[in-house]
């Protein structure tokens, strides 16, 4: 086979046309191609923006909440600070109380020893004093015996 009859196969097989067909739209091909590969980058960019746009909103979200409960927990520490600053001075008047308190037990206790000390030197007065009486009881009761007898005795003697 020669020259002319492979170039005749080649162009009356279609293959030429083929390729002259190839040639011609490669442009039109990489065109359509670039178009896509365009497309489908604007619409991951869209995605993008899309998503970002919806997290700004979150975090603005988020922020707005967040301010608002550091703003009501701020007022609430405001409000526990006063109702402390409450307690402490409570605290402080109720050691101040009970310090001077504790005090007035200490002076009441000492108060008592010397009570009791005062009273145990009283009852042994007492005792002594009771054994007294006691003496002077049977004294005089011996007394008005002896009385009576010389009573009996200047009966006895007028008679």
């Amino acid at each position: 086979m020669d020259w002319y009859e492979i170039l005749a196969t080649f162009v009356g097989g279609g293959a030429l046309v083929t390729i002259i067909n190839a040639i011609a739209n490669r442009k039109v091909r990489d065109a359509s191609a670039h178009k896509t590969n365009v497309d489908a980058e604007n619409t991951k960019l869209e995605v993008q923006a899309n998503i970002y746009s919806t997290l700004a909103e979150t975090v603005n979200t988020l922020h707005e909440a967040a301010e608002k409960h550091l703003g009501e927990y701020q007022q609430r520490i405001a409000e526990q600070d006063k109702k402390i600053g409450g307690l402490e001075q409570k605290i402080d008047g109720l050691q101040d109380s009970l310090l001077s308190r504790t005090t007035e037990m200490a002076t009441l206790i000492e108060e008592n020893a010397k009570l009791k000390a005062e009273l145990d030197t009283v009852s042994k007065k007492l005792s002594a004093r009771d054994k007294d009486v006691e003496n002077l009881k049977k004294a005089l009761t011996e007394a008005k015996l002896r009385i009576t007898e010389l009573e009996n005795a200047m009966k006895a003697h007028e008679m």
